[in-house]
């Protein structure tokens, strides 16, 4: 691979769960363990694009360049600004549930795009999700629109494209572009975590999920400006919150 894909390849191999370097040992092991897991992957990614993962009930067909990111998925309109938004303003819209577009904007169906592409060297499915981030950053400017708003969505993103990457980086000639524009929109999203953890405005789930993102993002991605420094004060909001909640 290119450069920057190799870096980031050996850096996830070393700090993350894993990396691209185990890919035949993971596949072989989940083989030997779990037979039918490779079907129920496969099918699940087809899923993505075509009928639709579902999401609360609702079926969404997610096809990059054919999905408004920011629109209602049960009506295709948008109903919320594409300006600046507060999460109450999105929350009290009364023409339709924010939720169902935070869902969706979760990008928790990417992994099991990545994962397809492990199980089955076919790499539509990579190019799939790496089709629907590019067009996700293009259509999301940052801190504007819908998907800005809930800090707690921004950081359950942040994960699930944490959990993206090393799926990705296996890709023979990621392109180098890409994988920068992707770098970019990480660190908005860490920047924006830096800045609006809900200390004060949720202190509960919001901010256990706000703080786990932060922790992982400082982890995988130590380059990013005050990492070091961000972690410890993730880490021990984290041991806080646990002690308080639980």
């Amino acid at each position: 691979g290119t450069g920057l894909q190799q870096k980031l390849s050996d850096h996830f191999d070393r700090a993350f769960f894993f990396g691209p370097a185990s890919r035949a040992e993971i596949i072989a092991s989940i083989q030997h363990n779990c037979p039918d897991a490779k079907a129920r992957v496969t099918e699940l990614a087809q899923t993505v694009g075509n009928n639709g993962l579902s999401y609360l009930g609702l079926r969404v067909p997610i096809v990059a360049g054919k999905f408004d990111w920011q629109a209602d998925p049960q009506s295709g309109t948008r109903v919320w600004t594409t300006g600046a938004l507060d999460e109450a303003e999105a929350i009290s819209a009364t023409s339709a549930d924010v939720k169902y577009v935070w869902e969706v904007n979760r990008q928790q169906f990417l992994p099991i795009l990545g994962r397809a592409y492990w199980f089955t060297g076919d790499t539509g499915y990579a190019q799939h999700a790496v089709a629907l981030i590019d067009d996700w950053i293009a259509k999301n400017p940052v801190g504007l629109g819908v998907n800005w708003c809930s800090h707690l969505e921004v950081a359950m993103r942040a994960i699930a494209w944490i959990w993206t990457m090393p799926y990705l980086l296996a890709l023979p000639g990621l392109s180098e572009a890409f994988i920068g524009r992707w770098l970019e929109s990480i660190e908005a999203h860490f920047h924006h975590l830096c800045r609006n953890l809900s200390v004060f405005t949720d202190p509960t789930n919001h901010l256990i999920g706000e703080a786990a993102a932060l922790w992982m993002l400082c982890v995988c991605f130590p380059a990013l400006p005050g990492a070091n420094k961000e972690s410890k004060r993730a880490l021990l909001i984290l041991t806080r919150e646990v002690e308080r909640q639980i």
